[in-house]
């Protein structure tokens, strides 16, 4: 069963993403995110169900990374 909702959770992203891009916003997704933290906002226990994966979309730069990020990595060097 276990596998089967990896998959799942693979062909909804995919599906989101396409969705959302074809509207003209960005995407992005990740599995790493504080569990507590997104089960406490979504009203969810954690036990019984849970955040497996964070599909998010939005207006953005339109760049992966941050302006303010990148200058602090230049600032590095």
């Amino acid at each position: 069963a276990y596998r089967n909702v990896l998959l799942d959770i693979g062909h909804s992203s995919q599906t989101f993403q396409l969705c959302a891009t074809a509207l003209g916003y960005q995407t992005w997704i990740t599995g790493a995110f504080q569990d507590t933290e997104v089960e406490k906002f979504l009203g969810i226990d954690g036990r019984t169900e849970s955040a497996l994966f964070f599909v998010g979309a939005g207006i953005g730069e339109k760049q992966g990374i941050d302006q303010r990020t990148i200058d602090r990595l230049i600032s590095r060097k």
